[in-house]
């Protein structure tokens, strides 16, 4: 992972912040994105955090953010299917 590509999804992700005025009253913590990305919950919180940011463009922008940033600095697995992005 590139700088200027972390670099790029944290413009798109501040970009979308800046135009989106949606009610964020039921989104969940930004910290236990940095939990599932590096997989400390048990599973059933981790699916139900998944179903959340699947559902909720703004979640999707921040945990890919964390995910990415987590992969870059070596903190995070690499999954399969992961390895070139």
């Amino acid at each position: 992972m590139s700088d200027e590509r972390l670099r790029t999804t944290y413009d798109r992700m501040m970009m979308f912040r800046a135009e989106t005025s949606s009610d964020r009253t039921a989104c969940p913590a930004v910290e236990r994105f940095g939990a599932l990305v590096r997989r400390e919950e048990d599973e059933e919180s981790r699916l139900t955090l998944l179903d959340h940011v699947m559902s909720c463009p703004f979640c999707q922008a921040e945990f890919e953010l964390l995910r990415v940033a987590a992969r870059a600095s070596g903190s995070a697995p690499v999954l399969p299917g992961d390895a070139g992005t």
